[in-house]
This record gives structure tokens, sequence and C-alpha cells, in this order.
């Protein structure tokens, strides 16, 4: 399970690279906000 688990995770994460990172980057972005913003 733990080497098709991590295939999977690293497949997905290199197909959808682009993706991922903006998804990650919107949420820092939106922590940092609601920190400034409290």
């Amino acid at each position: 399970m733990g080497i098709a688990t991590t295939g999977r995770l690293l497949f997905v994460s290199h197909t959808d690279r682009g993706t991922a990172t903006r998804i990650i980057s919107a949420n820092k972005e939106r922590e940092g906000y609601e920190k400034e913003n409290r």
C-alpha cells in the first residue's frame, strides 16, 4: 500500500504540479491576509 500510494501521489504531483503550486500559494496568501486583518 505504501509504495503504491506514494507512487500515485508522486504521479499526481508531477502531472498537476502547476495547479497544486497555485493552490498551495493561494492558501498561504489567504493565511497571511487573515493574520494581517485580524
